[in-house]
């Protein structure tokens, strides 16, 4: 019995036989249209490394601008306009429409730190306190290709947490005519 419990203890360390789209569940609100979200301002992100906080923030920046046609305010100056947890601060001048905000729940390198498993959150909240997009990535599986260091295993994980979260997401709703 012994012998067939160390044969099948790496496996518990293998990738589930899931489909990763069914590990993404994504809801836009009804209202999306009508609020137009459009200057969105990504806030801090909450994850479990410093550097993973940094990249993911940065990517989504980046794939909100380039893949959903939305204008993302510049990440310094919201940070110049909000506390350390990404609140507002009193009398802050910045007009934005709506916040986003992205929680990185776990984070596994699977064994050879080609595969990480993680668990995301992202929430697209309108000023008025309308919840207008939310995603949630459980389990998913994150290939990462470059291996080279850990600031590119950041970036590209980061950058593909990102892709899945926002997959679902419209495109920046055109103005109205």
């Amino acid at each position: 019995l012994l012998p067939l419990i160390l044969l099948l203890a790496p496996a518990c360390k293998s990738l589930p036989e899931k489909d990763p789209e069914d590990l993404i569940t994504a809801n836009v609100d009804a209202e999306f249209t009508r609020f137009r979200p459009v200057a969105l301002a990504v806030l801090t992100v909450d994850a479990p490394a410093r550097q993973m906080r940094k990249q993911v923030r940065a990517a989504a920046q980046r794939q909100l601008l380039d893949r959903r046609k939305y204008s993302p305010i510049r990440l310094d100056v919201i940070d110049a306009r909000t506390d350390r947890d990404g609140v507002f601060k009193p009398g802050s001048d910045l007009e934005v429409d709506a916040t986003v905000k992205i929680q990185v729940l776990r984070w596994v390198a699977m064994k050879d730190r080609s595969m990480y498993r993680c668990d995301a959150d992202m929430v697209i909240t309108h000023t008025s306190g309308v919840e207008l997009y939310r995603c949630t990535l459980r389990d998913g599986g994150i290939r990462v290709t470059d291996l080279a260091d850990a600031t590119n295993d950041f970036r590209n994980c980061s950058n593909l947490i990102v892709g899945k979260l926002i997959e679902k997401l419209p495109n920046c709703p055109p103005a109205p005519e």
